[in-house]
């Protein structure tokens, strides 16, 4: 009986397929089918492609006497020294929700404020615009959250 192993070349030649394939894929048929414009099509399918990797990183490849097996991973496991767990972990106070909603609405009221003092024609319209809608939805999403809290 054979001991299971790890397969880090299976998951990194799946992962990398899982992004490039469905671009080439879209590009090529945007490019025959559609009105031929390749970037268009590279994008769409890179933006599928990272959608699958995403899906792809619950799972990791075992080498098991009956070939390759995907497990689910286990997040539970997580290594208390990781940065990432220790930051997960911190307690603050509920109040700083408030604070910070606050603050984004101001940031996003004050965007779509400054918009007519801008050039139309510049980039920076585009900015505030995305500025404007970060800072006006972020509120909605916290209080929202906080509604949920006991």
């Amino acid at each position: 009986m054979q001991s299971e192993t790890r397969a880090p070349k299976v998951d990194i030649l799946e992962t990398g397929l899982l992004l490039v394939v469905p671009s080439l894929f879209l590009g090529v048929v945007a490019t025959v089918f559609g009105d031929g414009d390749l970037a268009v099509g590279l994008l769409s399918g890179g933006l599928f492609g990272a959608l699958l990797v995403s899906y792809r990183r619950a799972f990791y490849a075992v080498r098991t006497e009956n070939g390759i097996e995907r497990r689910r991973r286990s997040y539970s496991d997580a290594p208390a020294d990781n940065p990432w767990v220790r930051l997960a972990s911190v307690e603050y106070d509920g109040r700083y929700d408030r604070l910070l909603g606050a603050v984004l609405a101001i940031l996003g009221v004050g965007a779509f404020a400054a918009i007519p003092a801008t050039n139309p024609d510049g980039p920076t319209v585009l900015r505030l615009v995305v500025v404007g809608l970060f800072g006006t939805t972020c509120p909605l999403l916290i209080v929202g959250s906080a509604a949920n809290d006991p």
